[in-house]
């Protein structure tokens, strides 16, 4: 495999770089469970894809992200996630219709609110909310948010607070853009 990894780079076939790169990963997350030399193969991937396939290497860092979660690095899995993140929003067209980018800021949110960036975790919050309008799982009249026709916040930062002390709606408009999303796929 090291063999077919170092040809690739040589060859320049990113189609066989991205197999190999995923078989790497597999191997050292499942097989031998050396998650340093796993986090070494997806950043390589991410930057040999960096320049031809944005979501390839926004993949990448969210399973970075993950990784580093899974061994409690939380500071390195935030950062991860939030390159991931960053690739979408600025490289990938549409990137607001994808079931994987709302799971980003799923997890995201969790994220913010187990290490306590209460502000990080609002504006994760404020772009579902915006997710969800342009979902049409929430309706937007002039500043007024509503869901189902009761009203939720004048204003995104009402939206957002509504939300943090509602729990169960804010679960229920996740729940719903993602059965959205997911029929868009």
């Amino acid at each position: 495999l090291e063999k077919a990894y170092i040809s690739s780079i040589d060859l320049n076939e990113l189609d066989w770089l991205d197999i190999i790169i995923s078989d790497f990963v597999s191997i050292y997350t499942y097989d031998i469970v050396d998650f340093e030399k796993a986090i070494f193969y997806l950043k390589e991937g991410a930057d040999l894809f960096a320049g031809s396939e944005p979501y390839i290497t926004a993949i990448n860092y969210y399973t970075i992200g993950t990784i580093y979660w899974d061994e409690e690095k939380y500071i390195e899995a935030i950062k991860s996630y939030e390159k991931s993140k960053n690739i979408w929003v600025s490289y990938i067209p549409s990137y607001q219709d994808s079931l994987t980018y709302f799971y980003l800021l799923n997890v995201l949110g969790d994220m913010y609110s187990t290490v306590a960036n209460y502000d990080s975790l609002e504006t994760i919050q404020g772009e579902i909310i915006d997710i969800g309008t342009e979902e049409e799982v929430i309706e937007k009249s002039g500043a007024w948010y509503s869901l189902e026709g009761e009203k939720i916040g004048q204003g995104k930062a009402n939206a957002v607070e509504f939300l943090e002390e509602n729990s169960k709606i804010a679960e229920k408009i996740e729940k719903q853009i993602l059965e959205t999303l997911d029929n868009k796929e």
